[in-house]
């Protein structure tokens, strides 16, 4: 089966606890042993790698073993390219807690891996990338922004997930100068997505805005510790 890396945690020696998101299972955890006597190695390991993996174990434990493991093309610059190696551990955390409780779900799961393998090709606008996916991801998630309502001078309401005209009883809204940028980004893909000019400051803000957005409509969603260095780049 196909997976996604989303998390490793060395738990003994050359012992590692995977959190995968697969083709046939959805979301399963994993223990895997990598080095010389064994067919993984870490470079197989590391955050949003495309894997061909075969499992021992019924869905339904806890913990299942992976007995088959090869890397599959469409990770190669994520690897070697500083920025998009740290922008893939954002998103492999993001994405962790995010698809925790989701089991096979084939839509999702093809637009994630081919998001991956469209970031590894980019070779230009992949500043805008985690921005422009995870707006798309909310679509297959259930909570994509309503865009009856949209015109100019309005407010986004996170709580809702709707533009509106007056502000809402709430404080979980974006008042109309942010939801201009926020409106930009609903309608960009992965080709016009360089075409959005922010600063880094701009971007960040973009960025916890969409972080509110799934706070909001997630539970439980946590706090994600790779974000400040995210924010550097």
């Amino acid at each position: 089966m196909k997976a996604i890396v989303l998390t490793s945690t060395l738990y003994s020696d050359n012992s590692y606890m995977l959190n995968l998101f697969t083709d046939e299972l959805g979301y399963v955890s994993v223990s895997v042993k990598v080095g010389k006597r064994s067919k993984v190695r870490l470079s197989h390991i590391q955050p949003l790698t495309l894997l061909s993996v075969e499992l021992h174990g019924r869905p339904s434990q806890q913990v299942m073993h992976v007995t088959e493991c090869a890397a599959l093309s469409g990770c190669e610059s994520i690897a070697t390219d500083i920025s998009k190696m740290l922008t893939a551990q954002f998103l492999a955390e993001f994405l962790n807690h995010t698809l925790r409780l989701y089991q096979r779900d084939t839509a999702l799961f093809d637009f994630v891996f081919d998001s991956i393998c469209r970031y590894n090709s980019l070779d230009r606008g992949q500043a805008n990338f985690h921005l422009v996916f995870l707006v798309k991801l909310t679509h297959y998630l259930g909570f994509f922004p309503n865009l009856e309502g949209l015109d100019s001078g309005v407010c986004f309401d996170l709580e809702n997930g709707c533009f509106v005209r007056r502000l809402p009883l709430h404080n979980n809204y974006l008042l109309p100068k942010d939801t201009i940028a926020f409106v930009h980004l609903l309608r960009l893909d992965y080709d016009t997505m360089y075409l959005f000019d922010v600063n880094r400051q701009q971007r960040n803000d973009i960025l916890d805005h969409i972080i509110k957005y799934y706070k909001l409509h997630l539970a439980e969603f946590g706090d994600l510790r790779s974000l400040d260095v995210l924010r550097e780049l």
